[in-house]
């Protein structure tokens, strides 16, 4: 697999990656999210994929969001657009795959009132 830039200013070398899939063995669909803040001036973006627990693509996402540089904002995004499109798809048993302990903190512990995210906290609750 080729993996390239995303963003046509960076000065990224091209490089050959083998990737393999790994579900845990669960027998179920995987989604994985991750969202990001890159540059300078500084974008933020999410995205994520949903695979079958053979590996195969069932549906993709991605995303911009404008004038922000939070990256709470964009993994929150991630996970809430990644849920949202599983339900569209269908999908009632998944895994979710993220790289932040702090977010799940967030979406399993108790609601917190006046947190700046709280409505896209419990929105994914």
């Amino acid at each position: 697999m080729l993996l390239l830039s995303s963003f046509p200013h960076a000065n990224v070398a091209s490089i050959e990656l083998f990737i393999k899939w790994n579900n845990n063995n669960y027998p179920c669909a995987i989604l994985n999210v991750d969202g990001s803040c890159l540059g300078s001036p500084i974008q933020a973006g999410f995205g994520g994929v949903i695979r079958n627990n053979d590996g195969f693509f069932l549906s993709g996402f991605s995303g911009a969001i404008l004038d922000s540089s939070d990256i709470l904002l964009a993994e929150l995004l991630a996970i809430y657009h990644g849920l949202t499109l599983a339900k569209n798809l269908g999908i009632t048993e998944f895994i979710c795959y993220l790289d932040s302990l702090h977010y799940i903190n967030l979406i399993n512990g108790p609601i917190v009132k006046y947190h700046v995210y709280v409505v896209l906290i419990q929105d994914i609750k």
